[in-house]
Protein backbone atom coordinates (compact mmCIF):
# COMPACT_ATOMS: atom_id res chain seq x y z
CA UNK A 1 0.00 0.00 0.00
CA UNK A 2 2.13 2.94 -1.04
CA UNK A 3 2.15 5.89 1.66
CA UNK A 4 -0.67 8.84 2.55
CA UNK A 5 0.31 12.20 0.56
CA UNK A 6 -0.59 14.59 3.26
CA UNK A 7 2.17 16.72 3.87
CA UNK A 8 1.44 17.99 8.02
CA UNK A 9 4.24 20.45 8.31
CA UNK A 10 4.42 22.21 11.78
CA UNK A 11 3.06 25.34 10.08
CA UNK A 12 0.41 23.75 8.25
CA UNK A 13 -0.58 22.90 11.99
CA UNK A 14 -0.42 26.07 12.93
CA UNK A 15 -2.73 27.44 10.30
CA UNK A 16 -5.56 25.02 11.36
CA UNK A 17 -5.71 26.22 14.62
CA UNK A 18 -5.56 29.90 13.84
CA UNK A 19 -8.45 28.98 11.60
CA UNK A 20 -9.98 27.42 14.65
CA UNK A 21 -9.93 30.03 16.56
CA UNK A 22 -11.20 32.61 14.04
CA UNK A 23 -14.20 30.52 13.62
CA UNK A 24 -14.71 30.08 17.02
CA UNK A 25 -14.64 34.45 17.79
CA UNK A 26 -11.34 33.34 19.99
CA UNK A 27 -9.31 35.69 17.75
CA UNK A 28 -11.28 38.43 17.06
CA UNK A 29 -9.42 39.22 13.33
CA UNK A 30 -6.57 37.59 10.75
CA UNK A 31 -4.11 39.47 12.59
CA UNK A 32 -4.54 38.83 15.84
CA UNK A 33 -4.78 34.70 14.79
CA UNK A 34 -1.62 36.03 12.64
CA UNK A 35 0.43 37.12 15.68
CA UNK A 36 -0.92 34.19 18.22
CA UNK A 37 0.00 31.45 15.96
CA UNK A 38 3.07 32.49 14.18
CA UNK A 39 1.84 32.54 10.96
CA UNK A 40 2.94 34.50 7.84
CA UNK A 41 -0.18 36.96 7.05
CA UNK A 42 -1.00 36.94 3.63
CA UNK A 43 -0.96 32.99 3.78
CA UNK A 44 -3.83 33.02 7.09
CA UNK A 45 -5.62 35.63 5.10
CA UNK A 46 -5.81 33.96 1.57
CA UNK A 47 -6.98 30.13 3.41
CA UNK A 48 -9.61 32.62 5.80
CA UNK A 49 -11.05 34.14 2.58
CA UNK A 50 -10.33 31.15 0.23
CA UNK A 51 -10.52 28.12 2.10
CA UNK A 52 -8.24 24.79 2.46
CA UNK A 53 -7.49 23.51 -0.90
CA UNK A 54 -7.87 20.55 0.51
CA UNK A 55 -11.46 21.14 1.14
CA UNK A 56 -12.09 22.20 -2.65
CA UNK A 57 -12.13 18.53 -4.26
CA UNK A 58 -10.23 19.45 -7.02
CA UNK A 59 -11.65 20.41 -10.91
CA UNK A 60 -11.65 17.85 -13.80
CA UNK A 61 -11.60 14.61 -11.41
CA UNK A 62 -12.20 12.42 -13.58
CA UNK A 63 -10.85 8.88 -11.56
CA UNK A 64 -12.54 7.11 -8.86
CA UNK A 65 -10.72 6.24 -5.43
CA UNK A 66 -10.01 3.13 -6.99
CA UNK A 67 -8.72 4.33 -9.93
CA UNK A 68 -6.54 7.01 -8.45
CA UNK A 69 -5.14 4.51 -5.83
CA UNK A 70 -4.03 2.71 -8.53
CA UNK A 71 -2.27 5.58 -10.63
CA UNK A 72 -0.71 6.44 -7.03
CA UNK A 73 1.16 2.80 -6.82
CA UNK A 74 2.17 3.38 -10.48
CA UNK A 75 4.03 6.44 -9.69
CA UNK A 76 5.08 4.86 -6.17
CA UNK A 77 6.72 1.81 -8.02
CA UNK A 78 8.41 4.27 -10.22
CA UNK A 79 10.27 5.83 -7.76
CA UNK A 80 11.13 2.07 -6.08
CA UNK A 81 12.50 1.87 -9.97
CA UNK A 82 14.88 4.63 -9.65
CA UNK A 83 12.39 6.12 -12.87
CA UNK A 84 11.53 9.50 -12.74
CA UNK A 85 7.56 9.63 -13.01
CA UNK A 86 7.18 12.88 -15.63
CA UNK A 87 3.71 14.46 -16.14
CA UNK A 88 3.75 13.14 -19.45
CA UNK A 89 4.23 9.14 -17.86
CA UNK A 90 1.33 10.10 -15.27
CA UNK A 91 -1.12 11.71 -17.69
CA UNK A 92 -0.59 8.48 -20.35
CA UNK A 93 -0.77 5.95 -17.05
CA UNK A 94 -4.29 8.04 -16.28
CA UNK A 95 -5.53 7.63 -19.36
CA UNK A 96 -4.53 4.41 -19.96
CA UNK A 97 -6.53 3.37 -16.46
CA UNK A 98 -9.43 5.09 -17.62
CA UNK A 99 -9.78 3.86 -20.83
CA UNK A 100 -9.44 0.18 -19.26
CA UNK A 101 -12.22 0.62 -16.73
CA UNK A 102 -14.63 2.04 -20.00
Amino acid sequence: MPPIRNKVTPEEGRIVKAMEALKSSECKTVSDAQKAFNIPYKKLLGRFRHGMKASHGGQNKALDEAQEQALLEYIDRCDQLGRPSKRRHIALAANSILWSSS
